[in-house]
């Protein structure tokens, strides 16, 4: 494989010089990095995945309680309204 000094240069100072003589090969060398690139790769999605089943399970609990808080909401809303009528009333009453 051609690489650029400055590339191979950075390959060789990320591995210790006995597990670059394990690898046997440049090749090799570059063959395990990507491996253990694809491996750390692997492992933030799986994070992530986790991550998002998670919030999607809280977004379900929410849209579940949704209908009641609604509810709660409308209950709310009819006393102000008739709290505003019996207030108009008192006040054209005066």
């Amino acid at each position: 494989m051609n690489l650029k000094p400055r590339r191979s240069a950075r390959l060789r100072s990320a591995f210790s010089s006995e597990s670059y003589q394990k690898a046997g090969s440049e090749e090799e060398a570059i063959k395990y990095a990507k491996i253990g690139l694809m491996t750390l790769r692997v492992v933030s999605l799986e994070k992530e995945v986790a991550d998002l089943a998670k919030r999607i399970c809280e977004s379900k609990k929410r849209i579940a309680e949704l209908p009641c808080e609604i509810e709660k909401s409308e209950k709310l809303l009819a006393e102000v309204i008739a709290d505003q009528k019996t207030l108009e009333r008192l006040e054209s009453g005066k």
